[in-house]
Formats: C-alpha cells, sequence, structure tokens
C-alpha cells in the first residue's frame, strides 16, 4: 500500500494517539461533550489499555462541530497498530439521555486520510440507524458528487 507524505503506516511508532469521534448514534456531533471520564473510558475499555501508558489526553471539537479530535500522549513511543486493533469502532456510553453509541477513527490506521477533490471514493452505508431505502441514500449522497455506479 503507498502512503502519501504525512500519512502514518501501521507500523509507525507514534507518541501521540489521534482518534475522531465521528458520530453518536448515527447523528452529528453539535450537542456532544466529553469530559475527562469519557475520554479514560474510551481509553481503557473502548481500546483496552492502561491509563499507565499515557502521559496526558485532551479532546475539541474540529470546525463545524464535525469531529471530535481526541489526542492521547503516550509514555514511550509504540506502534499504532499495538495500541489500536481496528480502524473503526463504537464506543457506548450512558448519559443522562440514554445509551449513547460513539462511532471512532484511529486517524493513521490502514492509511486512512481525507479524500481530495475528484478523488473517486468508495461508500458503504452499513445498517442504518434510521428507515432509508438504497435509492435514498444515493440521492442523498449524489448531493457531494457524481455517483458511478448504484447499489448492490
Amino acid at each position: 500500500m503507498d502512503f502519501q507524505e504525512g500519512q502514518l503506516s501501521p507500523t509507525s511508532k507514534i507518541s501521540i494517539l489521534k482518534l475522531d469521534v465521528i458520530s453518536c448514534n448515527g447523528r452529528d456531533l453539535s450537542s456532544v461533550e466529553l469530559g475527562a471520564n469519557d475520554l479514560e473510558n474510551i481509553w481503557t475499555e473502548g481500546i483496552l489499555r492502561s491509563l499507565g501508558e499515557l502521559t496526558g489526553y485532551t479532546s475539541n471539537k474540529t470546525k463545524g462541530n464535525a469531529e471530535i479530535r481526541i489526542q492521547y500522549q503516550l509514555k514511550r513511543p509504540m506502534s499504532i497498530r499495538d495500541v489500536v486493533l481496528e480502524a473503526e469502532f463504537n464506543f457506548e456510553r450512558s448519559t443522562a439521555n440514554g445509551l449513547e453509541i460513539l462511532k471512532i477513527r484511529a486517524v493513521g490506521l490502514n492509511g486512512l486520510r481525507q479524500a481530495e477533490i475528484g478523488e473517486r471514493v468508495r461508500l458503504s452505508i452499513i445498517k442504518p440507524n434510521f428507515d432509508v431505502s438504497p435509492e435514498q441514500a444515493i440521492e442523498w449522497v449524489s448531493k457531494f458528487g457524481r455517483v458511478h455506479e448504484g447499489h448492490r
């Protein structure tokens, strides 16, 4: 697999693990806040690591509240593949409003990167938390670019 400049290889040693929370219960993150306890629980329960491996952690929302970037500062450099096994995973938390499922992506694992304008991108919509037909999904996705193939 070719990696572009600035992109991590899964075997690269990292000192900071970056995770992006990309959705909550299948919706945007405009009303989602993460506290220190949430960040610790994502580390210990979500990716099954010890807090003793960290020197600190931070989180902030990206512009437009599209994502929440979490950064864990590691005590020693480690391979990203050793820290987190899956490129994307779900983390469940209980709040006053009920159970929330956060969808989280490990930045750099499996060569994840932003698509460039004009680049062909393959999308998968898997078990949405709402009732939508394949035709409706294609109609919605077509607002962001030309759809080259239909659904299967």
